[in-house]
Protein backbone atom coordinates (compact mmCIF):
# COMPACT_ATOMS: atom_id res chain seq x y z
CA UNK A 1 0.00 0.00 0.00
CA UNK A 2 1.35 3.42 -0.93
CA UNK A 3 0.24 5.86 1.78
CA UNK A 4 1.33 3.89 4.87
CA UNK A 5 4.89 3.82 3.49
CA UNK A 6 6.99 6.07 5.74
CA UNK A 7 8.80 7.86 2.90
CA UNK A 8 5.51 8.54 1.10
CA UNK A 9 3.71 9.81 4.19
CA UNK A 10 6.70 12.02 5.06
CA UNK A 11 6.85 13.51 1.56
CA UNK A 12 3.12 14.13 1.39
CA UNK A 13 2.91 15.74 4.84
CA UNK A 14 6.04 17.88 4.34
CA UNK A 15 5.38 19.14 0.80
CA UNK A 16 1.68 18.85 -0.01
CA UNK A 17 -1.77 19.55 1.35
CA UNK A 18 -3.63 16.28 0.92
CA UNK A 19 -7.31 16.40 0.10
CA UNK A 20 -9.45 13.30 -0.14
CA UNK A 21 -12.63 13.36 -2.19
CA UNK A 22 -15.26 10.67 -2.27
CA UNK A 23 -16.49 9.43 -5.64
CA UNK A 24 -19.84 11.14 -4.99
CA UNK A 25 -18.26 14.59 -4.55
CA UNK A 26 -19.15 16.99 -7.40
CA UNK A 27 -15.48 18.02 -7.71
CA UNK A 28 -14.63 14.51 -8.88
CA UNK A 29 -16.60 15.18 -12.06
CA UNK A 30 -15.07 18.66 -12.39
CA UNK A 31 -11.59 17.13 -12.19
CA UNK A 32 -12.51 14.64 -14.90
CA UNK A 33 -11.63 11.62 -12.77
CA UNK A 34 -11.93 8.38 -14.70
CA UNK A 35 -10.65 5.86 -12.16
CA UNK A 36 -9.93 5.77 -8.46
CA UNK A 37 -7.60 6.44 -6.89
CA UNK A 38 -6.42 9.40 -8.92
CA UNK A 39 -3.80 11.69 -7.40
CA UNK A 40 -3.38 15.26 -8.61
CA UNK A 41 -0.56 17.70 -7.96
CA UNK A 42 -2.00 21.21 -8.06
CA UNK A 43 -0.43 24.57 -7.37
CA UNK A 44 -1.87 27.15 -5.00
CA UNK A 45 -4.18 28.44 -7.77
CA UNK A 46 -5.66 24.99 -8.40
CA UNK A 47 -3.83 24.43 -11.70
CA UNK A 48 -3.10 20.73 -12.25
CA UNK A 49 0.58 19.96 -12.88
CA UNK A 50 0.54 16.21 -12.34
CA UNK A 51 -1.97 13.37 -12.43
CA UNK A 52 -1.52 9.72 -11.54
CA UNK A 53 -4.27 7.18 -12.10
CA UNK A 54 -4.53 4.10 -9.85
CA UNK A 55 -2.24 3.00 -7.06
CA UNK A 56 1.53 2.87 -7.47
CA UNK A 57 4.34 1.26 -5.52
CA UNK A 58 5.93 3.76 -3.11
CA UNK A 59 9.06 4.44 -5.20
CA UNK A 60 7.06 5.25 -8.33
CA UNK A 61 4.60 7.31 -6.30
CA UNK A 62 7.46 9.42 -4.92
CA UNK A 63 8.77 9.92 -8.47
CA UNK A 64 5.28 10.99 -9.55
CA UNK A 65 5.07 13.51 -6.72
CA UNK A 66 8.49 14.91 -7.66
CA UNK A 67 7.51 15.18 -11.33
CA UNK A 68 4.29 16.99 -10.49
CA UNK A 69 5.95 19.40 -8.11
CA UNK A 70 8.81 20.00 -10.55
CA UNK A 71 6.30 20.89 -13.29
CA UNK A 72 4.62 23.34 -10.92
CA UNK A 73 7.95 24.88 -9.83
CA UNK A 74 9.11 25.32 -13.44
CA UNK A 75 6.08 27.50 -14.08
CA UNK A 76 6.84 29.77 -11.11
CA UNK A 77 9.23 32.69 -11.42
CA UNK A 78 12.58 31.53 -10.06
CA UNK A 79 11.35 27.96 -9.50
CA UNK A 80 13.75 26.17 -11.86
CA UNK A 81 16.51 25.55 -9.26
CA UNK A 82 13.99 23.94 -6.91
CA UNK A 83 12.61 21.84 -9.76
CA UNK A 84 16.13 20.71 -10.65
CA UNK A 85 16.82 19.70 -7.03
CA UNK A 86 13.58 17.69 -6.87
CA UNK A 87 14.37 15.87 -10.09
CA UNK A 88 17.98 15.19 -9.08
CA UNK A 89 16.77 13.76 -5.76
CA UNK A 90 14.27 11.52 -7.55
CA UNK A 91 16.98 10.21 -9.88
CA UNK A 92 19.37 9.64 -6.96
CA UNK A 93 16.80 7.78 -4.88
CA UNK A 94 17.47 4.58 -6.85
CA UNK A 95 19.68 3.62 -9.77
CA UNK A 96 16.87 3.07 -12.26
CA UNK A 97 13.11 3.30 -12.40
CA UNK A 98 10.26 3.37 -14.91
CA UNK A 99 9.97 7.15 -14.72
CA UNK A 100 13.70 7.84 -15.08
CA UNK A 101 13.52 8.81 -18.78
CA UNK A 102 10.85 11.42 -18.03
CA UNK A 103 12.74 12.64 -14.95
CA UNK A 104 15.89 13.11 -17.07
CA UNK A 105 14.00 14.91 -19.82
CA UNK A 106 12.45 17.37 -17.38
CA UNK A 107 15.76 17.77 -15.52
CA UNK A 108 17.32 18.96 -18.79
CA UNK A 109 14.63 21.62 -19.05
CA UNK A 110 15.03 22.58 -15.38
CA UNK A 111 18.80 22.97 -15.75
CA UNK A 112 18.31 25.03 -18.90
CA UNK A 113 16.11 27.53 -17.07
CA UNK A 114 18.00 27.37 -13.75
CA UNK A 115 21.20 28.24 -15.61
CA UNK A 116 19.70 31.22 -17.47
CA UNK A 117 19.21 29.31 -20.74
CA UNK A 118 22.16 26.99 -20.15
CA UNK A 119 22.36 24.83 -23.27
CA UNK A 120 25.36 22.91 -21.92
CA UNK A 121 23.58 21.87 -18.70
CA UNK A 122 20.50 20.78 -20.62
CA UNK A 123 22.51 18.94 -23.26
CA UNK A 124 24.57 17.08 -20.64
CA UNK A 125 21.41 15.67 -19.05
CA UNK A 126 19.81 14.90 -22.39
CA UNK A 127 22.97 13.06 -23.49
CA UNK A 128 22.50 10.80 -20.44
CA UNK A 129 18.88 10.28 -21.45
CA UNK A 130 19.86 9.33 -25.01
CA UNK A 131 22.61 6.99 -23.79
CA UNK A 132 20.58 5.21 -21.10
CA UNK A 133 17.11 5.17 -22.65
CA UNK A 134 17.52 5.55 -26.43
CA UNK A 135 14.21 3.82 -27.22
CA UNK A 136 12.10 5.83 -24.79
CA UNK A 137 9.47 8.29 -25.89
CA UNK A 138 11.39 10.90 -23.92
CA UNK A 139 14.58 10.34 -25.93
CA UNK A 140 12.60 10.86 -29.12
CA UNK A 141 11.68 14.36 -27.85
CA UNK A 142 15.30 15.46 -27.65
CA UNK A 143 16.06 17.61 -30.72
Amino acid sequence: MTYPDLAVSAAVSARFVPLRLWHTDARVRELNVLWLPTVFVLDWRGVIHGRSVNALPPAEFLDTLDLGEAHARLKQAGGAPTAARLLEAALARRPDGPLHPELLFLLGIARYFAGDHDHAGRDEVWAQLLARYPDSIWASRVP
